[in-house]
């Protein structure tokens, strides 16, 4: 998410799950200053949301940034997925590199977590790690 969506974010509502542990950081006083004028910007959300919504656009700007390479053709029928996939799209392939290692543990950790709230497992937060030669590059 880029963080000029996040204006548009702040006047909408929120329906998202929160972790059950809270996670308490000491931020520099500027930060601090920069979150609490937010807070006053936007009364309608609370600090915890807006620190989430920047640390998630942050997240997903880092994650577009860590290096990676195209690895194996990603084939479809290994993963009983062939009806999904349109002949029309590119080939995709696997990712390798930081980037595939972050979405791996990212997706492993969204999993634990969704289980201490007691949710289903509804998805994963990237899944297949495939992406085709044209988004190859693009941040």
């Amino acid at each position: 998410m880029k963080t000029d969506i996040l204006l548009a974010m702040w006047g909408a509502l929120d329906n998202a799950n929160q972790a059950t542990k809270p996670y308490s950081f000491r931020l520099p006083i500027s930060i601090g200053a920069k979150i609490d004028a937010l807070c006053e910007m936007y009364p309608q959300r609370n600090r915890t949301q807006l620190v989430a919504d920047i640390l998630n656009a942050a997240l997903d700007d880092l994650e577009r940034t860590l290096p990676h390479t195209l690895g194996e053709e990603f084939d479809p029928e290994a993963l009983g997925v062939e009806d999904f996939v349109s002949p029309d799209e590119p080939k995709r392939y696997h990712i390798q590199g930081p980037r595939k290692e972050f979405r791996r543990l990212a997706d492993k950790h969204y999993e634990k977590l969704e289980a201490e709230l007691k949710l289903p497992i509804s998805s994963f937060l990237y899944g297949d790690l495939v992406m085709t030669k044209d988004s190859y590059g693009k941040k």
